[in-house]
């Protein structure tokens, strides 16, 4: 097991790295007359601080969408900074700030997901012209997974978290070691592996774009207010 799933996540991380690096080189690649440019001003800097933080296109749009995706966005953060314990021999500040909160957010992580799975999926059905792919769907299904397994290893089946992280630091340096002998941490690897490899690159550049957008703003509301003069 320990050279079989070490090795798939050798190549689920080299596949991410690969396609973090050329989302970077296609944005790169833009021509800038493909998007109008605005002024690098405090409100759009503002605007974009909001959007990245808040969601706060999402709450305009779909305010009912936005409870469940701010709420999961918040707890998958949180859950992410958590994790890191196990890839740094001391962990940083910031790690042991949120660790208090990582007992909640395995609970509130699972639930906003499954209230986004559910909004789609009754959205489809009950409202005219409703589309969600696919994809997006399989997506939010294995993060949900990965989530519920992830509480039931905090919870119920518990793991010795010193043979995690000796695994996980085993990994990093290239020498890994016996993979911890746990069923159900075999499969959160596993589905966090899936979802590392279906996650989209786009939300990579998302703050750059949301950038973009808010200069754009920017620039709409000004060309508006000197038509009115």
């Amino acid at each position: 097991m320990t050279i079989a799933l070490t090795s798939i996540a050798y190549m689920v991380a080299a596949v991410f790295y690969l396609r973090f690096i050329w989302r970077f080189v296609l944005w790169s690649r833009l021509e800038p007359d493909k998007a109008p440019e605005g002024p690098c001003s405090p409100s759009s800097v503002a605007l974009t601080v909001l959007d990245v933080l808040f969601l706060r296109r999402l709450l305009v749009l779909n305010p009912i969408l936005w409870i469940g995706e701010w709420v999961f966005h918040v707890s998958f953060t949180i859950v992410f900074i958590n994790h890191l314990r196990y890839v740094f021999l001391t962990p940083p500040w910031f790690v042991v700030l949120v660790a208090p909160l990582a007992k909640v957010t395995s609970i509130t992580l699972p639930l906003a997901l499954l209230y986004i799975l559910l909004f789609r999926v009754l959205s489809m059905v009950f409202i005219k012209d409703y589309f969600t792919s696919r994809y997006n769907l399989f997506l939010t299904s294995a993060i949900l997974l990965t989530a519920v397994t992830g509480f039931f290893l905090r919870n119920a089946y518990r793991t010795d978290m010193v043979k995690v992280k000796e695994y996980a630091l085993g990994v990093l340096a290239f020498r890994p070691v016996g993979f911890p002998d746990s069923i159900m941490f075999a499969i959160h690897f596993t589905m966090a592996l899936l979802v590392i490899l279906l996650v989209p690159t786009h939300i990579f550049t998302a703050p750059l774009v949301t950038f973009d957008a808010a200069r754009r703003d920017t620039t709409i509301q000004t060309l508006i207010h000197d038509n009115e003069k």
